[in-house]
């Protein structure tokens, strides 16, 4: 159900589609029409809303501030239908959410189910990205809520959760720097490491360390695969580096993972990193992505206090249970 006035529809649909002919396929109306409505707005609003080039419009800076609102607009009117259908019992609620790899492997199906045991006809649509596309998701409203990383205060989303996370450098039982509570940066860079690739978040952040350290590292491998990076680990190849809050919770590693030890890495910069959960700024959920958000929030804040990881400047965290390993990059 579409609660947009036509001149908002066909405004939105042009800037989807980069053209007023392809708006008007879209919208299966003639190009005129579209013309009509966007020209109307533009007399309304006293400014021109897109910039007209030989290959098509693009917004000018009110058509971006105006397509934020729509957007806004249209994710409220969707929360009522949705709350008002939910309701009468008609329709099940679809929450969707945007996350990175690390959170897919336990924390969201874990809090995907316990959601579904207390609200059953709850569907779940999961895209994984990586952390800058999710937060654009979140940010336009593509998506009900992001779980994701930030270096930073992102713009454009409301936080609703967002907890420190370190790295830890995950190396077979035996092997070093497996015996130790913690591993500063210039002893781990004297062995191999399994990193994951430089479009990540917790790369960067590695990257940003040792630049600052003045040290260079030559990696054994780089991958975007969890299991490429723990099998390196797993032969005693290399010491794979990966994300605290991405681990397995302390004592409740899977047997898949089993001989490995997770050992945190010590340097200051790396509290920039945090884990967040956000949502469109300025859109009210339905009540159902609500009370999942709200969920997913508490989720990520338990896992943060599992490893107890140190808030921001704090150093390192505490030693976890040697048996935990790691879930993804």
């Amino acid at each position: 159900m579409d609660l947009l006035v036509p001149a908002l529809r066909y405004f939105h649909e042009v800037a989807r589609a980069g053209s007023v002919a392809g708006a008007a396929r879209r919208l299966h109306v003639a190009p005129s029409a579209v013309s009509r409505q966007v020209a109307s707005l533009e007399r309304d609003f006293g400014v021109a809303l897109f910039e007209r080039h030989s290959r098509g419009m693009s917004l000018s800076d009110a058509g971006v501030q105006l397509l934020a609102h729509v957007r806004a607009s249209e994710r409220a009117a969707e929360a009522v239908v949705e709350d008002v259908r939910s309701g009468r019992g008609r329709h099940a609620r679809t929450v969707t959410v945007a996350a990175t790899e690390g959170f897919t492997h336990r924390l969201l199906p874990d809090a995907m189910a316990t959601h579904r045991d207390q609200h059953p006809g709850t569907r779940f649509r999961l895209v994984v990205t990586g952390a800058e596309e999710a937060t654009r998701l979140a940010r336009e409203g593509e998506v009900d809520l992001a779980v994701t990383y930030a270096l930073g205060p992102p713009r454009g989303v409301r936080v609703e959760q967002s907890v420190a996370t370190g790295l830890h450098a995950v190396v077979a039982a035996g092997r070093e720097p497996a015996g130790r509570s913690s591993v500063g940066l210039r002893d781990l860079v004297r062995h191999p490491l399994a990193l994951a690739d430089e479009s990540t978040t917790q790369r960067q952040l590695f990257d940003l360390c040792c630049e600052a350290e003045g040290v260079e590292v030559e990696p054994a491998l780089v991958s975007t695969s969890l299991q490429a990076l723990l099998g390196m680990a797993r032969r005693g190849a290399a010491v794979a580096l990966l994300s605290g809050l991405t681990l397995a919770a302390p004592g409740d590693a899977g047997q898949e993972f089993a001989g490995l030890v997770a050992v945190p890495v010590v340097h200051p910069l790396l509290a920039q990193r945090s884990a967040q959960v956000q949502t469109m700024s300025g859109r009210v959920l339905p009540a159902t992505a609500r009370a999942f958000t709200a969920l997913a929030s508490a989720r990520l804040a338990a896992g943060a206090a599992a490893w107890g990881i140190s808030p921001p400047g704090s150093g390192a965290a505490p030693p976890p249970d040697p048996s935990a390993v790691a879930e993804d990059p």
